[in-house]
C-alpha cells in the first residue's frame, strides 16, 4: 500500500501531479492545500486510506475547476507511423517537456501515467484509485506512452 507522503520529494511530486492536471498554479495550490488538510483529518480515523483519499480529492477538486480533456476510447494508437527510434524520444526529452506534454493526455490516462511516472503510485494502487483492473491500468499506461511518443514525433523538436 502507498504510504501517506511525509517527505519534501513526495509533496513536490503531488504538486507536479496536480499542476499537470490543472495547468494553473493557483488552482493547484488551493486544491492541494484543501486536499492535504482533509486527508490529514481522515488519517486520524482511517490511516490506511488517507493517501488514496488525498489523491482522489485532489483529482476531483482540480477536474471540477478545469475541463478535462475528452476521455479516451482505449483504442491503442498505431505504432506504424512512428519512426524506428521512437522509444528513445521520451528519454531524450527534458522533465519539463514531458510534464508539459502529459497535461494534454486524456483522462484517465493522464492521471494513471502521471502518478506512475512520478513514482507516486504503483500499478496495484492505481487500479484501486481508478476502479480498474491492473490490466486496464496497464493499457492506459501503454496508450499514454504511445500518445506521448506520437506528440513528440509529430512536431518539431523543442516544441512541447
Amino acid at each position: 500500500m502507498t504510504e501517506f507522503p511525509t517527505g519534501i520529494q513526495e509533496l513536490q511530486n503531488l504538486y507536479r501531479f496536480a499542476l499537470i492536471l490543472s495547468n494553473d498554479p493557483v488552482i493547484t495550490e488551493e486544491a492541494l492545500d484543501q486536499s492535504v488538510q482533509e486527508a490529514l483529518r481522515s488519517a486520524i480515523s482511517d490511516p490506511n486510506h488517507a493517501f488514496i483519499t488525498l489523491i482522489l480529492n485532489l483529482r476531483k477538486r482540480i477536474l471540477l475547476k478545469v475541463k478535462p480533456h475528452h476521455t479516451e476510447d482505449d483504442i491503442p494508437l498505431s505504432t506504424a507511423d512512428l519512426p524506428p527510434d521512437a522509444a528513445s524520444v521520451l528519454s531524450s526529452r527534458s522533465q519539463d517537456e514531458l510534464l508539459s506534454a502529459m497535461h494534454h493526455l486524456v483522462e484517465p490516462q493522464r492521471t494513471a501515467y502521471v502518478l506512475w511516472h512520478l513514482d507516486i503510485m504503483d500499478l496495484h494502487d492505481l487500479a484501486r484509485l481508478l476502479g480498474l483492473t491492473q490490466d486496464e491500468v496497464s493499457l492506459k499506461l501503454q496508450n499514454a506512452r504511445q500518445a506521448l511518443l506520437h506528440a513528440f514525433t509529430q512536431q518539431p523538436s523543442g516544441t512541447p
